[in-house]
Order: C-alpha cells, then structure tokens, then sequence
C-alpha cells in the first residue's frame, strides 16, 4: 500500500514538475513572440516616420514651390499692367505733346499777327469806332481775344506741367518694371533650384514611398481644383453678401457648445504631418466631433459654394460681412445650398470623417479673402 502511495506520489511531482517547465516554456515564448512583436512595431514605426520625414521634405519644398509660383504669377499680372500703363503714358504724352505744339503754333502766330499789325493798339481799335454800337462791337472784339489768349497761355502752360508729369510717370514706371523683370528673374531661379532639389528626392524615395508621392501629388491637383472653383463661384458672390456681422463676437462657435475649444485636435499653424498627404502647415482647426454632430454658420452669410474631393470631403463656404469666408470639411453631409443666405447658428452642415483625415472632426477655416494663403488664425475671429 505504501509502495503504491510513493509511486503515486512520485508520478504526481513528476507531472507537476513537468507541467510547470511546460508553462515556463511557454511563457518564455510567449514573452519571447511579444518582444518579436514590440520589435516590429519598433521598426514599422521607424519606417513610417523615416517615410514622414521624407515626404515632410518634399512637401516643404511643395509649399514653397506654390508660393513662388504665386509670387510669379502676381509679378506676371504686375508686369502686364506695367506694360500697359506705359503704353499708355507713351500715347497719352504723344497727344499732350501734339497739343502742346499746336498751341505753341498758334500762340507764335498771334505773336506775329500782332507784330505785323505794327503800333495799332487794343485802345487804337477801340478809339476809331465810328459810332457807339461800333464801339461796343469792337469792345466785345477785344474782350474775345483777350479772354482767347489768356486761356491759351493758360493751356500751355497746364499742357506743359502735364508733359513733365507724365515722363516722370513714365520713367517711375519703367523703373518699377525693370525692378519687377530682375525679381521675377530671381525667384525664376530660385523655383527652378527647388524643382530640381524637390526632383532629386523624389528619385531617391522606395517604390512605396513613390507610390504615395504619386496620390500626395494627386492630392495637391486637388486641391488647387477645388480652389479654382471657390474662386469662380467667389466672383458670382462677390457682391451677394455685403451685411454686418451681428451678435457677440465677429464669429461664434460653429458647433454645439458641449463641443467647445477642449475639443481642438489640431491648432492653426504647423504641425506634425498626422496622415501621409495632410498639409504640415495647418491652415485652420480641427475640432474633434462625433459624426453627425450639427454645424452651425459662424455668423449671417451667403452660401458661395458646396462640394466634394477626395481630400477635403465634403465641404461648404459661407462669405460673411466685411469679406469674411469660413470653410468647413469633412463633414457626413451639407443641409446648405449654394446661393443661399443663412443665419448665425443656422445648422448649415454635419460633421463627419470624408477626405483625408485621422478620425472624425470639423475643419474649420476662416479667410479674408476667398484665395488660397488668406488663411488666417479663427481663435482669433471666434
């Protein structure tokens, strides 16, 4: 009996020895296989900031290749009106300065007319009239002419002053232009510098890293798209909405006041890229809201226009008084039309997660002007 005993005893220490290396075992490996995969997670978070900091580099060079290709297309415009009024002041000098001979002329002429009359005299005309109304006749006579010559004195001289005004003018403007020509030429070269560097790193980008250049490429032709319609549909509402702003504040919250400035996800400015194709310079908020959370217009306006991309989602721009534009993106969906005024705190929209974006929230953006690059802090107009 006790031999049976020992032996049960033994077989149990045996299994419980056993069973405890087995688990041992297996929790070495599993500590081994979570340190495996905290080492991968390592290096795929190495590989996606690596990714970042490259296309951060490019897309730096992105914003400062549109700025001088802004600056270009501003001096081209400047230089075409330049152009203009100096042909302009060419003609218009060509004409002040025929006139100004004509008169001259006409002026030496009278100077002669005057000498071959020999010593006759205004008061000799005068004095010779026959009779009374011959006298008043010769009076008004008089009167003409001398009223006639002053004016042309005084012609001459005002087409004088002009002449001179206008070749200052015109050498002020042919200055301005041969400053705006070197300028142009300046940043020419500085744009075509960046297009090479811009150019080198996309070479030196993975397949992947080119593929996703590819879409942030796509992504920037988008948004220059819609920025071309904002502007078209801008002009139409140019002179629409030209109200006060009324109400406390130049703008109020444009979401429910459970969704305050606590729920600010990304401020206005820079910041870390937060998806690959997101601009690293934030032009506006991002307010962190549930989706389908109400929008309301930040003050009276006029609906300028509504829409969808790829990269802003769905979105709606309302001109406001003093030519204020708010700009709201990524919303579920649009209870707003274009052409149509709303009110402070009318529910224009509903928030959502369209476009490109790291989670559902409300862009929202404030200009001055319906341009790109007018952006301007809302904080501050809040």
């Amino acid at each position: 009996m006790l031999k049976k005993f020992l032996s049960l005893l033994i077989t149990f220490v045996l299994v419980i020895g056993l069973s405890s290396n087995v688990f041992a075992s297996l929790e070495s490996e599993k500590k081994e296989l979570q340190d495996k995969v905290k080492d991968a997670e390592s290096k795929k978070a190495n590989v996606k900031l690596e990714l970042s900091e490259t296309q951060q580099e490019i897309d730096d060079l992105n914003t400062s290749i549109g700025e001088n290709e802004d600056k270009l297309e501003s001096l081209a415009q400047d230089l075409t009106s330049i152009s203009k009024d100096i042909e302009d002041l060419k003609t218009e000098l060509a004409e002040t300065q025929k006139k100004y001979n004509e008169q001259e002329d006409l002026l030496k002429a009278r100077i002669s007319a005057q000498y071959e009359a020999g010593e006759t005299t205004f008061l000799d005309v005068l004095l010779n009239s026959s009779s009374f109304s011959d006298f008043l006749s010769n009076y008004f006579l008089v009167s003409e002419i001398l009223e006639n010559d002053s004016e042309l004195l005084t012609s001459i001289d005002n087409q004088k002053t002009k002449i001179e005004k206008d070749k200052k003018s015109l050498e002020d403007k042919q200055k301005d232009l041969k400053t705006k020509k070197a300028e142009q030429e300046k940043i020419q070269v500085v744009l075509n510098n960046q297009k090479a560097q811009k150019q080198s790193k996309v070479s030196s980008l993975s397949e992947e890293e080119k593929e996703l250049q590819k879409e942030i490429e796509n992504y920037k032709k988008e948004i220059s798209s819609v920025e071309a319609k904002i502007l078209a549909a801008s002009k139409k509402a140019n002179n629409q909405f030209n109200g006060s702003i009324s109400g406390s504040g130049v703008l109020s919250w444009p979401l429910p006041s459970s969704y305050g400035r606590s729920r600010i996800t990304s401020s206005f400015g820079n910041r870390e890229q937060p998806v690959p194709g997101a601009s690293t310079y934030h032009r506006a908020i991002d307010i962190g809201v549930p989706v389908g959370t109400p929008v309301y217009s930040a003050a009276d306006g006029y609906v300028v226009i509504t829409g969808y991309s790829n990269v802003r989602g769905k979105y709606i721009m309302i001109k406001h008084a003093d030519n204020l534009y708010t700009f709201y993106q990524h919303l579920s969906s649009i209870n707003a039309s274009e052409g149509q005024s709303v009110k402070r705190g009318q529910t224009i929209a509903h928030s959502g997660n369209t476009g490109i974006g790291s989670g559902p929230h409300l862009h929202f953006e404030v200009r001055t002007s319906p341009n790109y690059g007018s952006e301007v802090n809302p904080l501050n107009y809040l």
